[in-house]
């Protein structure tokens, strides 16, 4: 039951989803905070952050709509040693092979909810990934839900609403957190990144609304599934087929499973772009905002309905990578496809 090491925030300092910002910081003004929350969205797009800023405000001595961030309260938040606020994730016990909060877990839970709170003005329990807490774990923990201690507030985190029980969701005040805009992923890439110029402005397009899940190493990489995906927008020669038919071989020798899929998603962005700027001529709504002078010499190769129907075989291939097609095959029926 430790604390996950990432970057401690206040409410004021988090990036993007103003509404659910907004929602909590209403909340604390009031002094009425819920007994217990779901936070839900995608993985990486702020929602651990956000329940460890929200408990700091909790707990925080000046009171108010955000934590301080230089009490006594505040700094063992930072630090993970307040004796009232508890964390919990899932973990692979037993030598299983899943990670999940199991039922010995919620027992934890449930006695350390049973004490009055040690120094703070309230208990707080996050939950990280409660969507994968077992059966027998969430039968438990609904009673806690049910009939919860006065003095807590209960942070629940999911990447996936419909994995949870029913009975569970009823009983908790839903925060929504989406993917960022591009803008502020770029925000974000520069305050709390330190990145600059092209690394900051790819870094915001290639981590697809959740700076949570991107590092140096994850941009690098994403950058190469992409230039792949570029390789099949070439000019179509000589060299082109070459190009196409050496990216082909090596995509279906790596090691890495799912390589060609993520080729696919990164083809299909690529598609969608090129189709706004041959409609609109505009860039302010690209995935790819980092490269859009090569998205703008890109299109006049393509008409705007071989890019469609483009669209409409990536389609068939996502269908048919189902099936297990070989990737191999599938980067060049989409390079024929092009060749038309």
């Amino acid at each position: 039951m430790t604390k996950s090491s990432f970057e401690m925030l206040k409410l004021s300092e988090i990036i993007g989803n103003g509404v659910a910002i907004r929602i909590l910081r209403s909340a604390l003004t009031q002094n009425k905070p819920a007994c217990a929350y779901l936070f839900s969205g995608p993985p990486g797009v702020g929602k651990k952050t956000a329940a460890y800023a929200f408990a700091m405000a909790l707990l925080c001595e000046k009171g108010g709509d955000d934590a301080c961030g230089v009490c006594g309260q505040c700094r063992k938040v930072t630090t993970g040693s307040h004796p009232d606020l508890t964390y919990v994730e899932p973990i692979v016990k037993d030598k299983k092979v899943k990670e999940e909060i199991d039922i010995e877990s919620v027992r934890e839970i449930i006695r350390k909810l049973s004490f009055r709170p040690y120094e703070g003005k309230r208990k707080i329990l996050i939950v990280d990934q409660v969507e994968k807490m077992n059966l027998v774990a969430s039968n438990a923990f609904l009673k806690t839900l049910e009939e919860p201690p006065g003095d807590t507030v209960i942070i629940l985190t999911t990447e996936n609403m419909s994995r949870l029980l029913l009975t569970i969701l009823s009983r908790l005040q839903k925060v929504r957190f989406m993917p960022l805009k591009f803008e502020e992923i770029l925000r974000f890439a520069t305050e709390k990144a330190g990145l600059r110029g092209e690394q900051a402005e790819a870094y915001a397009a290639l981590s697809k609304g959740a700076p949570g899940m991107m590092s140096e190493d994850s941009i690098e990489k994403e950058k190469e599934i992409r230039n792949f995906a570029l390789t099949l927008f070439g000019e179509r020669d000589a060299k082109w087929d070459a190009d196409i038919m050496k990216m082909a071989d090596k995509i279906d020798r790596s090691k890495e499973r799912g390589l060609v899929d993520k080729v696919l998603e990164s083809f299909v962005e690529l598609l969608a772009d090129l189709v706004r700027v041959k409609t609109k001529g505009k860039c302010d709504s690209l995935v790819n905002k980092d490269i859009v002078d090569k998205l703008f010499s890109i299109s006049p190769r393509f008409s705007r309905r071989k890019l469609l129907r483009a669209w409409d075989v990536s389609s068939e291939l996502v269908r048919a990578r189902r099936w297990n097609i070989n990737p191999f095959l599938t980067i060049n029926l989409l390079a024929l496809e092009l060749k038309r």
